[in-house]
């Protein structure tokens, strides 16, 4: 697939841009803060419905305005689409696909994009949280029920939490039941992520065999309270177990301290932890490896590459590496932002944006 066209309205700091984009290599260039990653986090968005970069959907719209609007064209298997996104000051978004107004799991999964920016190469040293979100977003376009199941059991960890730092408010409640709730909601969660976990690695780990000449293997771990759990009643009784066992510590601790909400993917190099033991080449090997199997396991399951976004990473990245992901997106539609333009010969389109205005060079 490919976006063919994305245009902005009083987005961040970009007032009314239309971009048209090659199928091919499309590099944005520009100095800091000119806002070459807005544009691709705008594009993230129709994939995610979430930033990279906040968490309040308010930040989107120009200071200036009250609103603000999205609109992308692009293509799936030989057929256009449209997709909208408005955000407001005052009230919820809107999502629009082909002018049909859709919940946000309903919509994931119409545009494919894999998302790479400086944050994911601290990605094998960062906490658990930020695996388990490489995780949750891969899987949200991948399995678009999986974003229900996801958002399930927030809000019955919510409750749960909710009980446990106000006892006051238990009386009368049996946590019990919430404990149940979270276990069935968990497990579904868990088992998603386990089974991404086993296709992730059977990609990632020939990738970081090529990226380390023969020298690095890949492993990967993913580590939850419902570890060996071989179907989901034994995951769930194995979870509902596990929180029930917590319960005088959550009690103290005024939140639940056991659930797929703690769980991690654990990142190893020839059998040792890589953020342990791992040099900085050898982690952002790994993360290559492992952005690039996500790449492949969308074309898996829908039959074509997603639209591959690269925030101002090749920076990061020394030559050898550079090379290899050069190698690699050939043939692909890649969205690269970058603060110079050189490098990128064989590009179809180059950008040079300026205090939010983008022009083709």
């Amino acid at each position: 697939m490919y976006v063919q066209e994305l245009r902005l309205l009083d987005y961040r700091n970009i007032t009314d841009q239309t971009l048209t984009f090659d199928p091919g290599v499309n590099v944005i260039s520009g100095m800091n803060a000119q806002g070459k990653t807005n544009i691709i986090e705008a594009l993230w968005l129709f994939s995610a419905f979430k930033s990279f970069r906040t968490a309040a959907d308010r930040d989107f719209i120009n200071h200036e305005r009250d609103a603000a609007g999205l609109q992308a064209r692009f293509v799936r298997h030989g057929r256009e689409y449209t997709a909208k996104l408005k955000y407001y000051r005052d009230r919820r978004r809107e999502i629009y696909i082909n002018d049909i107004k859709m919940k946000p799991g309903e919509a994931v999964g119409n545009f494919l994009s894999v998302l790479f920016f400086p944050e994911h190469l601290n990605l094998v040293k960062s906490g658990p949280e930020q695996r388990r979100r490489f995780l949750d977003f891969a899987l949200c376009q991948l399995r678009p029920g999986y974003l229900d199941a996801l958002n399930r059991y927030n809000r019955i960890l919510y409750q749960r939490n909710s009980l446990l730092k106000s006892p006051e408010r238990a009386v009368g409640y049996d946590i019990g039941v919430w404990d149940e709730k979270l276990a069935a909601a968990g497990a579904e969660v868990y088992l998603q992520r386990l089974k991404y976990t086993e296709r992730l690695l059977s990609h990632a780990a020939q990738t970081a065999l090529q990226i380390s000449e023969g020298a690095e293997q890949l492993g990967l771990v993913y580590r939850s309270c419902c570890s060996g759990a071989a179907d989901r009643q034994e995951a769930e009784r194995m979870l509902y177990d596990s929180v029930r066992a917590a319960y005088a510590r959550d009690t103290a601790c005024g939140f639940s301290t056991v659930g797929v909400h703690k769980d991690d993917l654990e990142i190893c190099i020839n059998g040792r932890p890589a953020r342990a033991f791992g040099s900085q080449g050898q982690q952002r090997s790994a993360v290559l490896a492992l952005k690039l199997a996500e790449t492949e396991i969308i074309k898996e399951e829908y039959g074509e590459y997603p639209v591959l976004l690269f925030d101002d990473v090749f920076s990061e990245l020394d030559s050898r590496r550079r090379e290899y992901i050069t190698g690699r997106i050939m043939g692909k539609q890649v969205i690269i932002t970058a603060c110079e333009d050189g490098g990128f010969e064989s590009a179809a389109k180059v950008f040079r944006v300026e205090a939010g205005q983008a022009r083709e060079v």
